[in-house]
């Protein structure tokens, strides 16, 4: 295997059932619920981004393809190790560290990949912050790139109706909580770093 790829292995057989709290929702749910695996959620959010024309964009890690492996079935992707901080590689590890985003080249970096995410209509898990690595660009700049990309599974017939817009939502919550957040003030929501 080329050094600049890696198999990225995701469980097949574990679906996620969406919860909710109203009666009419969970009578939907029991009947209409579809299980989708982490394996399928990628796959599906691989193909939302190859659809969108943007398999190419230096946003997201490049996909070689799927590969059987004693694990079960992986995908192989780009390896990423030009990380832009030695101590900081996601920028979950970075609000760890600093608690804030206080590099004014991340914020931006940050603000261009989810106004990219949402013009584009792509909703995946790459908003969140653990999926998201800070990285050194060709031209020696600070960029950042998603690794994971599951799309959030419209598991039942509500969730089709509402799922999209609501996905965006999602992103956008996420974005404002990245950047606007003060860390300092909201212990329980990362971990302390030590």
């Amino acid at each position: 295997m080329d050094e600049n790829k890696l198999v990225k292995i995701l469980s097949s057989d574990s679906a996620t059932p969406e919860e909710t709290n109203t009666p009419f929702s969970n009578l939907i749910n029991k009947f209409h619920t579809i299980k989708i695996s982490a394996l399928e959620r990628e796959l599906a959010g691989i193909d939302l981004i190859n659809e969108k024309g943007l398999i190419d964009s230096p946003y997201f890690t490049q996909y070689f393809g799927k590969t059987k492996t004693n694990y079960g079935t992986g995908i192989i992707v780009e390896r990423i190790d030009n990380f832009y901080f030695h101590d900081s590689k996601t920028v979950y590890d970075y609000l760890c560290k600093h608690k804030t985003i206080t590099n004014p080249n991340l914020k931006a970096a940050l603000k261009s990949y989810f106004n990219f995410l949402i013009a584009n209509k792509i909703y995946c898990a790459g908003g969140a912050p653990e999926n998201i690595a800070i990285i050194k660009t060709n031209e020696n700049k600070l960029g950042v790139k998603a690794f994971d990309v599951k799309i959030y599974p419209p598991k039942n017939i509500w969730a089709r109706i509402q799922g999209v817009s609501k996905s965006l939502r999602r992103i956008k919550k996420q974005y404002s909580l990245i950047i606007e957040t003060d860390w300092n003030t909201q212990p329980y929501f990362i971990k302390q770093s030590k």
